[in-house]
């Protein structure tokens, strides 16, 4: 019973998840450079986020986000499929903020703040281009409380993005 469970579909989901993200090593670079982390020792060294150049780290890691969605594409149309891809909101895009969001955003690291900023300048020029489609603006001017931390929506926040999903799948018309 024991090896049937370890052998099961979500162990093995889990595994293979496990070993691709350990096989991709330029979009772990990219994600370790932009919070801060040394790429000389990567498992024990990390470089203070101010001597990050976030103006260079962050446009790659954009970048790589733009071309993992073009890989996607490609795959998608050697088999047959279609691939949606999608940018979130977070709480540095939310206006107003409601106070607990306010308090979250002000023990948000300023570089990470920046960081935002910069990817979210970015996507909003950029993404359609690569048909990322950018849920950035999603909150403006909606008062209620719609993220319970600086990136992971409330329930008030999750239904509209994912009727927002749907909605560009559905539009897209080419699949049931």
């Amino acid at each position: 019973m024991r090896r049937a469970l370890e052998a099961g579909p979500w162990t093995r989901a889990v595994t293979g998840f496990r070993a691709a993200v350990d096989r991709d090593y330029l979009t772990l670079y990219y994600i370790r450079r932009l919070f801060g982390a040394a790429t000389t020792r990567p498992q024990d060294t990390w470089v203070p986020p101010s001597q990050v150049d976030l103006s260079v780290e962050v446009p790659k890691a954009v970048d790589m986000y733009f071309e993992n969605a073009k890989l996607a594409g490609a795959i998608a149309a050697a088999y047959g499929f279609h691939v949606h891809s999608f940018w979130q909101p977070n709480l540095t895009n939310k206006h107003p903020l409601t106070a607990l969001e306010a308090s979250w955003l002000k023990e948000l690291p300023r570089d990470v703040g920046t960081a935002f900023g910069t990817a979210a300048r970015i996507i909003a020029d950029r993404g359609a281009q690569h048909a990322i489609v950018d849920l950035q603006a999603m909150f403006n001017d909606d008062a209620r409380p719609i993220f319970i931390d600086y990136a992971h929506l409330s329930g008030a926040g999750n239904r509209p993005v994912a009727a927002r999903i749907a909605n560009e799948i559905l539009a897209a018309g080419d699949r049931p």
